[in-house]
């Protein structure tokens, strides 16, 4: 088994904005995939608190930005 290290990571707020409307996906989809609230998903997506490194690749695959995730999350 492999042990994923819990980091939290900033995210490029504009970015990551753009990119959900651009995949059309809604936000409550989001936080149900991620297994947070929606409330809890507007607090991270707008930069309010860190995503954790297991929500970032999580969010990753939705988004289909799994090979430039480093550009929209940074620590």
């Amino acid at each position: 088994n492999t042990k994923i290290l819990e980091m939290n990571f900033m995210v490029n707020v504009n970015m990551l904005k753009a990119k959900i409307i651009e995949k059309n996906i809604e936000k409550k989809k989001i936080a149900e995939y991620l297994g947070i609230s929606p409330t809890s998903l507007n607090y991270k997506i707008n930069g309010k608190t860190e995503f954790k490194g297991s929500e970032i690749q999580l969010l990753s695959k939705i988004l289909g930005i799994e090979k430039e995730k480093d550009v929209y999350f940074f620590n």
